[in-house]
């Protein structure tokens, strides 16, 4: 998740806050999509061309009608189309609404030689 925000984010040229959310920003509810990016808000083309990001609200956009970003795939170590593409296919168990990014809180795990416990 973390390659594919960063490889998204570069390619895009985005400002932080066009492609991450804080944690109070989720008592959005149902409105969290008209403000920030979610997984519906990305479109990858048949033949992996390009993909279509869906932009909801930016500093550049005074009246939040949102914009939609065509970005190339660059067939490199740095493809944001690539790299979306493997987020889209092991991020299956979320709904289209969900945050397109998002941080689980990880469970601390102590460490022996042969188990975790």
């Amino acid at each position: 998740m973390l390659h594919a925000a960063f490889i998204l984010g570069f390619t895009g040229f985005f400002r932080v806050g066009e492609f991450t959310y804080e944690e109070e920003d989720r008592e959005l509810g149902g409105s969290f999509w008209k403000w920030f990016l979610t997984k519906q808000h990305i479109s990858i083309s048949r033949d992996r061309t390009h993909l279509e990001l869906m932009l909801p609200a930016s500093k550049t956009d005074p009246f939040r009608k949102g914009i939609i970003l065509t970005i190339a795939a660059s067939q490199d170590a740095g493809c944001p189309v690539v790299a979306m593409k493997q987020l889209q296919e092991i991020d299956t168990h979320r709904p289209p609404q969900a945050p397109l990014f998002c941080v689980d809180r990880y469970k601390q795990h102590v460490f022996t030689r042969e188990y975790v416990v």
